[in-house]
Formats: C-alpha cells, sequence, structure tokens
C-alpha cells in the first residue's frame, strides 16, 4: 500500500470535508481531487465512513504526540496544565484544518460509533493534571460534567479566536484565557 497515497486522499478529505461538510462530500470528489480512482480510494478505506473515522483517530492520535511531547511533570499543578493547555491551543492554531475535521466530526454522528476510552486516553494527560486540583469543592468536583463543557468550550475559542485574529499576541492571549480558566476551576 501506498503510504503517500493514503495520506494524499487524507490530506484532500480534510480540506474537503472542512469547507463542504460530511454529507456533502463525495467520495468521487475525494479521490478526483487526490488524483486516485475510486476503486483506488476504496482500497485504502473500505467506505467513507471509515475513511472519516480514520481521519478523526489519525488526527487525536497526532495532535496528543505533539501535545505530550517534552511534558514534563512538575510538583505545581498551575504549571503542569498551563503547559498542557498552551500545547493544545498551539496545536489547534498550528493545524486549523485538522482542528476544523475535529470540532466537525464531534458534533457528528460519526462520533457515537467510535470507542471513547481510546479517545479519552489521547488526553488523560491534562485530565489527569485536572484531577490532582480536584480534591476541595470547586467548579469540577461540584460539576464534572459541566467543568467538561465548559474547559472544551473555552479551549476551541480561544483557538478560534487566535485563528480569526491573527493579528493578536498569542502568547499573551493564551496566557490570559489559561488565567480565566484557572480562575474558575478554584473558585
Amino acid at each position: 500500500m501506498d503510504m503517500s497515497k493514503r495520506q494524499k486522499i487524507i490530506n484532500t478529505s480534510i480540506k474537503l470535508f472542512d469547507n463542504n461538510g460530511f454529507h456533502n462530500t463525495p467520495t468521487s470528489k475525494i479521490a478526483k481531487e487526490s488524483g486516485v480512482s475510486v476503486g483506488t480510494l476504496f482500497n485504502y478505506f473500505p467506505s467513507k465512513e471509515d475513511l472519516i473515522q480514520e481521519i478523526y483517530l489519525e488526527i487525536k492520535k497526532r495532535s496528543h504526540e505533539l501535545i505530550i511531547t517534552d511534558f514534563q511533570r512538575s510538583e505545581d499543578p498551575y504549571e503542569n496544565i498551563k503547559y498542557l493547555w498552551k500545547k493544545m491551543v498551539n496545536w489547534a492554531v498550528t493545524f486549523p484544518d485538522e482542528f476544523e475535521f475535529i470540532e466537525q466530526f464531534s458534533h457528528s454522528p460519526f462520533i457515537k460509533k467510535l470507542d471513547h476510552d481510546k479517545i479519552k486516553s489521547y488526553f488523560k494527560e491534562f485530565q489527569n493534571e485536572i484531577l490532582l486540583i480536584t480534591n476541595t469543592e470547586n467548579l469540577c468536583t461540584l460539576y464534572p460534567k459541566f467543568s467538561k463543557i465548559y474547559i472544551s468550550n473555552l479551549f476551541k475559542a480561544t483557538a478560534n479566536y487566535i485563528i480569526e485574529n491573527k493579528t493578536i499576541e498569542q502568547d499573551h492571549f493564551i496566557d490570559y484565557t489559561f488565567d480565566m480558566f484557572w480562575k474558575s476551576i478554584l473558585k
């Protein structure tokens, strides 16, 4: 199997799915823009659903590797979580097409068909660091489901704002949003 051809299909699919959505992107268009036949596309991915899910899992795995690279746990939970927060936001800003794909996928019916334990394991470090500071009554311990949504939405808002407003001072903005997050979970 030609891995460069497979990667070309994936890269083309991400752009097409981001621009047109999953349901409005036929496999024939993916194949044509990838420079392969529809049959070749299906040799690599048995169905459009398999292609979409495989892209999602690959992005999750790759982003996880980039985010935890060089992570050295310190005694200070603030520094640990801030480091991971910055890495997550910087990943989203550096790879906006992949970030957009993940966003679209997370609101699609395709997500219900995946092994969620495997997906959760990709961001276990961040979750573990949050758990280390939740031994007191705070937002995370009082309302864990709300906390997950809140953290996820603040992360997405931070990344989207930076992507849409390229002229802002990115590091300062990331620090500012992290401090908002930090103060809110400790109250």
